[in-house]
């Protein structure tokens, strides 16, 4: 049964904000954890209403514990995938003024946590991959993404947001080293960095080394991860970067 039916029954979030954080960020995380499935799956008004009301929540706990940066930070992530969603359906001007509050929320939370890398990734990967491009800023995500790597060196998204980065600058070799790094460190097979790595190696000229890492990514999504929003749209674009096609 998915998650969605439930809706009704959840709690008021303020007294559970109150008295048990936690406890409020997993009602809000049953909520959002099926987004990208319904969106996938084309069932955007299922998707939406879950992100509002995931947006309702955070507002309140965010009113109710204002202490707390994690809860603006997922504020702003809920904000932002609400803005996929009107993006995806049409409605632009409807999402850039959610991926503008999304910006802005986590303007505000690195101010509060200036040297988190949690935090600088987070803002640094919105202003690189934001679908509406007139909110990628790739220089300023390349300085906060490098900030983060400083403070975290062993934290393979850092690494991962800063390849996708510094190929938005158009710098492929760092890009490459970034992403190879990503690779490297335990745990993390990722896909995004796969794809990074065949657009940043299609950007640097050696076309035969991205069909390579495309190649090998492909079947990757398809079997694991098919329903991945941003992989979809990385797909997208290294597929028309590589003059590719995805099946019919």
């Amino acid at each position: 049964m998915s998650a969605f039916v439930l809706l009704p029954d959840l709690p008021d979030p303020k007294p559970v904000a109150q008295t048990n954080p936690s406890l409020g960020q997993r009602q809000v995380d049953f909520l959002t954890i099926d987004q990208p499935y319904l969106l996938a799956m084309h069932r955007t008004e299922e998707a939406e209403a879950a992100l509002r009301r995931s947006i309702e929540l955070h507002t309140n706990m965010v009113r109710n514990v204002p202490s707390e940066p994690m809860y603006r930070e997922e504020l702003a992530w809920s904000l932002y995938d609400l803005g996929v969603v009107l993006q995806a359906t049409g409605r632009s001007e409807q999402a850039a003024a959610a991926f503008r509050d999304a910006i802005e929320m986590l303007e505000k939370v690195l101010a509060q946590e200036p040297e988190a890398p949690k935090y600088l990734c987070s803002l640094e990967a919105m202003l690189a991959t934001c679908p509406a491009i007139q909110f990628r800023d790739p220089p300023r995500a390349v300085t906060l993404a490098r900030q983060a790597v400083q403070r975290a060196p062993n934290d393979p998204a850092c690494w991962k947001v800063l390849g996708i980065a510094q190929y938005r600058v158009g710098d492929p070799v760092a890009a490459i080293e970034a992403a190879q790094k990503a690779t490297e460190l335990p745990n993390r097979a990722d896909a995004k960095v796969w794809l990074g790595l065949a657009m940043a190696h299609w950007q640097k000229g050696d076309h035969e080394q991205a069909r390579v890492w495309y190649d090998r990514v492909i079947g990757w999504i398809e079997r694991y991860h098919p329903a991945d929003e941003l992989l979809g749209r990385l797909r997208r674009e290294a597929e028309s970067l590589l003059g590719k096609e995805q099946p019919k």
